[in-house]
């Protein structure tokens, strides 16, 4: 579009990019808002979950659950875990819960524990997986309860569905888009289950490739969120699977070499039922999928993070190598008063990832992100095709009142965050301040710190110690 264009220039950043985090300030704060993310240390001597992406994740009564979901080789995995959400690093343990019940059980079959999502209502965590039989998870006594639902026309091609989203309000369960085994594109059924008499209601949609123009076109990984004042759900991007649908051997004009990114944003009225299309103002993400959102009523604004697209390309001029995809770290806020879309400056941030689970603690407004995976080409590691993490983060908003969680501005985003900023796979040298793929500090600190070089580390160990209480661990030096 421009003659003097250097496409290859821009494709060489990354969202957000290493080299920029020192350079960014908030120019337009309409569209611009300084922010924190913090990894938080487990210091417990239980075994956490194992890494996993796609799962269903929730918070109740200070709990963080985690249930099903896939590894990185695309293992399904049907264990479920909770963590106590502790201020202190040595309360925060992980525990084992009831597995998420067997098909033979009627539970989910074998393949379609990934791309999950659980919601809670009246203390119980609803499972939705495609079929009319439904499971609660009872959170007092824990235990799971299998509920038996009807429908007079059952819309799912096999009764079975993942890659979907649900979201659960006033005693209903809403369900939409998602993978139903029809085709690999997706679908855009919207269906209601209302919790008190376990009957169904089909809004709208098919699991068809049928044009739509006053409604979501079929899709996977769609992301919603509901804004209560206005009793109101929101569907955000997610893609048509054409690569899948390609590569299934099916007879069609759907199948392609990419998926279809979808930048659309819909609303539907609950009390009108009817579905309009958003307008996107301001600095709003890009097209993408696979990413995460959840609505915080604290904050009254829905938080974007993360995602992967298949049409944007990334150039990696020193390996000589020219991605066709990529992966996300941004973070987004939308203020549902204005429809205004801001960009969350923050210094670090969680690995570049998808499919992870970002969730809300509505007693204390609080928004945390779990698990998710990354190509490892993308972000170098050791791992062989793709990576998928179990680490746990907080985000923290720098608003003016302190409900974002930053009410000390220069401790929390001054000088020391400066030092022990983490990008990705990429940290901040404590003593230096250069960015690299740096060991961690190997003390009691569990790693709050990183040095470049073992020169480093011995120059600024005695700082550490003082100012983060590190101390000797396993009877090692706490240095690189």
């Amino acid at each position: 579009m421009l003659d003097d264009a250097n496409v290859l220039k821009f494709a060489q950043y990354r969202h957000p990019d290493i080299k920029l985090p020192d350079r960014l300030t908030v120019s337009y704060p309409n569209l611009q808002i300084r922010g924190k993310w913090e990894r938080l240390v487990m210091r417990g001597s239980c075994r956490p979950p194992a890494p996993r992406l796609g799962m269903a994740s929730w918070i109740w009564k200070g709990k963080l659950y985690v249930a099903g979901g896939q590894s990185a080789m695309q293992d399904r995995v049907r264990d479920m875990w909770v963590l106590t959400l502790a201020a202190s690093p040595e309360d925060r343990k992980w525990c084992r819960l009831p597995d998420i019940p067997s098909h033979a059980a009627g539970g989910p079959q074998e393949n379609s524990t990934a791309g999950i999502v659980m919601k809670v209502q009246n203390d119980k965590a609803w499972l939705f997986f495609g079929s009319k039989t439904v499971w609660a998870f009872d959170l007092t006594k824990e235990r799971w309860e299998k509920k038996e639902t009807t429908c007079k026309k059952w819309p799912y091609h096999r009764h079975e569905l993942s890659e979907y989203a649900m979201e659960v309000y006033k005693g209903k369960l809403y369900i939409f888009g998602g993978q139903d085994g029809r085709m690999q594109l997706g679908c855009n059924l919207f269906m209601c289950l209302d919790l008190k008499t376990l009957s169904w209601e089909l809004i709208s949609g098919t699991s068809l490739a049928i044009a739509t123009h006053d409604s979501p076109m079929l899709r996977v990984h769609p992301e919603t969120w509901i804004v209560p004042e206005e009793d109101t759900l929101f569907v955000m991007y997610g893609n048509a699977n054409r690569m899948g649908e390609g590569l299934g051997g099916r007879e069609g004009v759907h199948g392609a070499e990419c998926d279809y990114t979808y930048e659309d944003i819909w609303a539907f009225n609950l009390n009108t039922k009817k579905w309009t299309r958003e307008k996107s103002r301001g600095n709003y993400p890009c097209p993408r999928t696979e990413f995460s959102s959840a609505f915080n009523s604290h904050l009254n604004r829905t938080v974007v993070f993360g995602g992967y697209c298949g049409t944007t390309n990334t150039y990696f001029p020193d390996r000589g190598v020219n991605f066709t995809f990529a992966y996300y770290a941004d973070t987004y806020l939308w203020n549902p008063s204005n429809r205004l879309w801001c960009q969350v400056l923050t210094r670090g941030f969680p690995t570049y990832r998808a499919q992870a689970r970002l969730v809300v603690d509505d007693e204390t407004g609080k928004s945390y992100l779990f698990g998710g995976y990354t190509n490892s080409d993308f972000v170098p590691s050791n791992h062989v095709v793709s990576r998928a993490f179990n680490d746990l983060w907080e985000l923290k908003i720098d608003f003016e009142d302190g409900r974002g969680g930053i009410v000390d501005r220069v401790k929390e985003l001054g000088q020391e965050e400066e030092r022990t900023a983490v990008m990705g796979p990429w940290g901040t040298c404590f003593c230096c301040g250069a960015v690299g793929q740096w060991r961690m500090c190997g003390g009691s600190c569990g790693g709050v710190v990183r040095y470049c070089s073992n020169d480093c580390g011995r120059e600024a160990w005695g700082e550490h110690k003082r100012v983060h209480k590190c101390r000797v661990k396993g009877g090692r030096a706490a240095k690189p």
